[in-house]
């Protein structure tokens, strides 16, 4: 009892002394505080402040130290918070669209602190205040004209803020204090009289909103009158008053002044009225709530050491421990001695627990620290190959030092050709000549190849090297060892082009040469003999420029030449070399990191400095003519042999630079391995139902010519629906929508405007119906023309399709495919759906899909070990819904819904993708704020995932390039930008290589491993790879034996040490069918 009686006395005695202290302050004092405007200057001012786990805090660390500057200055009475709503909700944009329109979007640095920063407010027990459809500076004003006019008693306000148009306020017992513009004796500009208005902005607070009527303000869209500014404002109201004594007077007013001012009349009025605030809001105003009194010391301390704000922390224990001192003042001795004995009491009972809670934190401490040894986050630099060494090859020197040598006589031709030029230059000038000096292009004088028969070929190319280089087109094809360059040209192909007989156009290179002869058993000799020389090159070592072309049989249209979107002299009877060995020019320079696909001359050029004339530019004419009978035997043997030539002398650099730069494995076992497994896919295609798309295409065309009529009836008239000039001036000036953008090629009719029209609910429903009419005719116009009346086309004589699969289509090493694109065709939607249902298997067999679960996430949480997701997936749980429960905070026994299910996935792969809290906001029809705490969630649940995508961005930083897990490198241009957008697009690009990228690695061993397995099986054949999906044909009674096998595979072939990788697959008859 005696215990309660003397703290009962300790808080009477606290609360009479401040009482006293109250008695003394005549005047009360209230602040308002522009919480928005306080919160962007902390941001700015310590942008880039991050605490210990990598969270943002500067906004936050900036807005209580400002808060602490407010206390101590000012020492309030009463203090509230005022907050802003958003644009799109404030009624001043119904009375100007532009209102506000072209602020800039919250920084996201700033949006991921806006929960702390409340927390800061409820810590400080500082009331919040905001008003729906209104601005927090109406709620400011509105409070300090209610503070300034209390009945009960005098208050003065200072208003905490940095929008100078606030000042007009400003009364005597209004005050402004403006942020940052402080000098040694206070943190703030005071601006009190209405002198000191006049000073700031040049006029007298109630002139302020007619000031701003003439000026505008850019920053809130207010836009005043055109041409006129503070100075020329500040000059018109100070000898007329106002906006009324203005055009009262307006014929004293001179020259284009005057002509702005009649012109923007009106602007100028509603200007005035956007920039007068309101001061009679209806909201509460019940001082009790809004009075300063005692901190929650205890919540402002836990959130203090949650930010690593030890300033702070250190301060508010010593405000309480001076608070609590203060109360003990005329207590007796043995009251203090056993409040004493109870603090020193409760001080060990805290120490006791603090020494237990910190050795906790020193065991789990201990505990991260072992797991982070053990399990390395992976940094962005492969380790994969890091152990192989490589004996020293002295005949690759020898090579080396020749190629050098010869790189030295090519400078020297050329400066021996420039100086020729220059004297030809002169000698054309002495002669008075005025023919033109052509500027020759330079080449290494030499014999390059020399042509050789059909008939003699065999012999030939057997005595050569087992390394040789070829080079094909449609005129021959040239082969190259260290000494011999031999050309076996298509002699008949000229005479076939200028017969003109489009049939034998298509013919090719290999068998035409001896399709003269009238004699059956001949023309089987002849072809017989070109098969042989084909199978001898296939025990070859084959060096060439995309050696995969030259590995199919069949149909080639790679080996021809195209005009006008046609290709000529495909050979559709070609042999393919089915070498084992070879080395490939195109893909060692992918793999050392050019990005862009590059032709052999480029390559040369880039090598060795010496400019060749491609294709294109050599045979312009022949080819405009379709006629290369004036080119002769002599000019194709150069062509060829040149390039065969360089190219055996290529792969001496490049296999040097792979190894020296430690490339060599990842293209020797990676890349090069997968070359006869997409050659063999290529070859063997997938077969399409041409009647399905015949009667699909018949149905779109259908649906196409009722959306026209339709929107012809719609829009009055009938246009080109398909030229945007022509609808843009259909909607925007006939049917006169709104919001029409007119550029200098025309109004934009892209699909973003459209969509507005179609769902704007202000517009009549004729004017909305022909935005969703249009929307629907470009759907269906681009299926048409994209998939479904092309893909046909590509078909051969047997209905299969033969897609090209690019290894070097993409920087982060997937797949791409053309000829069709099958990349493109859209996943899980209807229309991709029934495209793929196009897609079938052959008489007797079955398409199986496989596909790997999550594959890029398994990635993501083998590469940064993150416990758990590392544990989600050893443990085969659904990881969305894991997260879901994560991020919405809910207990094992808690139900998850579908949609909290849907909104985990997305931000699952919004994080890999390094999808911004504005990315995130915009996809789930969230605010960003919200969005913000989505993500916070995210990575205080999954902390690895952090300090993964940080040490990926810092390697990038340090090195200019990432790489895969298995060392696929990719350069990351912007990654150091000072430019804020640019390095963050960098960042994205550098952790979507090594996620991305190392998932299409393991898609890449896998698929070399099933090629491996089945080359020689005649029951199953690898079709497709589709982003993450491997698709197959297979007889019908061994698809479930497959399937295991496949399954097996794919599951066993890379083994992560913590993530285990599972693979779904279906069987089906069409590919729309398989799941």
């Amino acid at each position: 009892m005696l215990i309660i009686f003397i703290i009962t006395r300790y808080f009477r005695l606290v609360k009479t002394k401040i009482k006293k202290e109250k008695r003394t302050v005549k005047l009360k004092r209230a602040v308002i505080l522009d919480t928005s405007a306080i919160m962007y200057r902390s941001h700015f001012a310590l942008m880039g402040m991050r605490n210990s786990s990598g969270m943002s805090t500067g906004a936050t660390f900036g807005f209580i130290n400002t808060l602490e500057s407010v206390i101590r200055e000012f020492r309030p009475d009463y203090l509230v918070a005022c907050l802003d709503v958003k644009r799109d909700e404030l009624e001043r944009t119904e009375e100007l669209e532009t209102y506000k329109a072209h602020r800039e979007s919250m920084p996201e640095e700033l949006v991921m602190q806006i929960d702390t920063i409340m927390k800061v407010l409820d810590g400080y027990r500082i009331p919040k205040y905001k008003k729906a459809g209104q601005e927090a500076d109406d709620v400011i004003a509105t409070f300090a004209t209610k503070f300034s006019n209390d009945a009960d008693e005098q208050i003065e306000v200072f208003i905490i803020t940095g929008d100078k148009d606030l000042a007009q306020l400003v009364d005597g017992k209004i005050n402004i204090a403006l942020l940052g513009k402080g000098d040694k004796n206070s943190a703030f500009k005071h601006i009190r009289t209405d002198e000191d208005v006049v000073e700031y902005l040049g006029v007298t607070p109630d002139k302020i909103p007619d000031l701003f009527g003439l000026m505008g303000d850019k920053s809130d869209g207010i836009p005043g009158v055109t041409g006129i500014g503070p100075k020329n404002g500040v000059k018109l109201i100070t000898a007329y008053g106002n906006l009324e004594g203005i055009y009262e007077n307006i014929d004293e007013i001179k020259g284009k002044q005057k002509e702005k001012l009649l012109t923007d009349r009106e602007n100028a009025f509603m200007s005035r009225e956007l920039a007068t605030v309101k001061r009679g809001l209806d909201v509460e105003y019940d001082k009790n709530k809004l009075k300063f009194e005692e901190k929650d010391f205890d919540s402002l301390l836990k959130l203090y050491e949650e930010l690593d704000f030890k300033r702070f922390s250190k301060a508010i224990q010593e405000e309480r421990e001076k608070l609590q001192s203060e109360g003990q003042e005329g207590l007796t001795e043995e009251e203090k001695e056993i409040l004493e004995k109870n603090k020193k009491l409760n001080e060990e009972k805290l120490e006791k627990e603090r020494l237990e809670q910190e050795k906790e934190n020193e065991e789990i401490k201990r505990q991260e620290l072992e797991y982070d040894r053990e399990n390395p986050i992976f940094d962005g630099i492969s380790h994969f190959y890091e152990q192989v060494e490589y004996e020293h090859n002295s005949e690759i020197d020898k090579k080396m030092d020749e190629i050098q040598e010869l790189k030295g006589k090519l400078i020297a031709e050329y400066e021996d050709q420039k100086k020729k030029s220059e004297e030809n230059v002169m000698e054309s000038q002495k002669s008075e000549k005025t023919k033109k000096v052509k500027e020759e292009k330079v080449y290494f004088e030499r014999n390059y190849g020399k042509v050789v028969s059909w008939n003699e070929a065999y012999s030939v190319i057997e005595k050569m090297d087992k390394k040789v280089a070829i080079f094909e087109n449609m005129l021959g094809i040239s082969i190259c060892d260290e000494k011999t360059n031999i050309v076996l040209l298509d002699s008949e192909l000229q005479d076939i082009l200028q017969n003109g007989n489009q049939e034998n156009v298509e013919s090719g290179a290999q068998i035409n040469l001896f399709a003269l002869s009238n004699n059956a058993d001949e023309k089987k000799n002849n072809k017989k003999n070109v098969e042989n020389i084909y199978k001898l090159l296939s025990e070859k070592e084959i060096i060439a420029y995309n050696v995969k072309e030259y590995m199919k049989s069949g149909e080639s249209e790679y080996f021809g030449y195209s005009v006008g979107g046609k290709t000529y002299g495909i050979n559709n009877n070609r042999f393919g070399i089915k070498c084992t060995e070879y080395f490939d020019i195109l893909l060692a320079r992918y793999v050392l990191g050019t990005e862009s696909l590059q032709e052999i001359e480029e390559i040369i050029l880039d090598e060795f400095g010496v400019e060749i004339a491609t294709f294109e530019e050599k045979f312009k004419k022949e080819r405009r003519k379709k006629n290369f009978s004036d080119v002769s035997d002599d000019v194709i043997c150069e062509f060829l042999s040149k390039r065969t030539f360089f190219i055996y002398k290529l792969e001496t650099i490049l296999k040097n630079r792979l190894q020296n730069e430690q490339f060599l494995n990842i293209f020797d076992k990676l890349e090069s391995r997968l070359i006869p497994v997409l050659a063999q896919m290529e070859e063997t295609g997938i077969k399409i139902d041409k009647k399905y798309f015949g009667e699909f295409q018949n149905e779109l065309e259908e649906k196409i010519n009722m959306l026209q009529n339709e929107i012809y009836k719609l829009a009055g008239e009938e246009f080109n629906i398909d030229s945007p000039q022509q609808l843009g001036e259909v909607l925007f000036e006939k049917l006169q929508i709104p919001s029409g953008k007119k550029t200098k090629t025309g109004y934009s009719t892209n699909v973003e405007v459209l969509e507005m029209i179609a769902n704007n609910g202000e517009l009549a429903e004729d004017k909305r119906m022909i935005g969703k009419k249009l929307l629907e005719y470009r759907a269906y116009k681009k299926l048409l023309s994209t998939y479904i009346e092309p893909i046909p086309k590509l078909a051969d004589k047997e209905d299969r399709i033969h897609t090209t699969f690019n290894q070097n289509g993409t920087s982060t090493g997937r797949l791409s495919s053309a000829n069709p694109n099958l990349q493109n065709i859209p996943v899980r939607t209807d229309d991709g759906i029934r495209i793929r249902t196009g897609f079938v298997s052959k008489e007797g067999h079955s398409l199986i899909s496989f596909d790997y679960s999550q594959i890029e996430l398994r990635v993501l949480a083998e590469l940064s070990k993150d416990r758990h997701l590392v544990k989600a997936y050893q443990d085969n749980q659904d990881l969305h819904d894991l997260t879901a429960r994560k991020i919405f905070f809910k207990t094992e026994e808690d139900e998850i819904s579908r949609h909290e299910r849907s909104i985990a996935k997305v931000i699952n792969f919004s994080i890999l993708y390094g999808k911004t809290p504005f990315g995130l906001s915009k996809e789930l029809g969230i605010t960003v704020q919200e969005a913000s705490q989505y993500i916070t969630t995210y990575f205080e649940e999954y902390p690895r995932v952090r300090k993964f995508l940080d040490i990926v961005t810092e390697t990038a930083k340090l090195h200019g390039f990432v790489e895969t897990f298995y060392g696929t490198r990719r350069y990351i241009s912007g990654i150091n930008s000072t430019n804020k957008n640019v390095q963050a697009q960098a960042v994205r690009m550098a952790i979507n290589t090594v996620v991305q990228g190392t998932a299409a690695n393991i898609i890449k061993k896998v698929m070399i491993e099933l090629h491996e397995e089945f080359k020689n099986d005649e029951n199953i054949k690898m079709l497709l790879q589709v982003h993450d999906e491997l698709i197959f044909e297979v007889r019908d009674e061994f698809a479930k034996e497959y399937m295991k096998k496949i399954e097996n595979i794919m599951e066993n072939t890379v083994k992560f040490k913590k993530v285990p990788l599972k693979a779904n697959g279906s069987v089906a008859k069409n590919w729309g069918l398989l799941k």
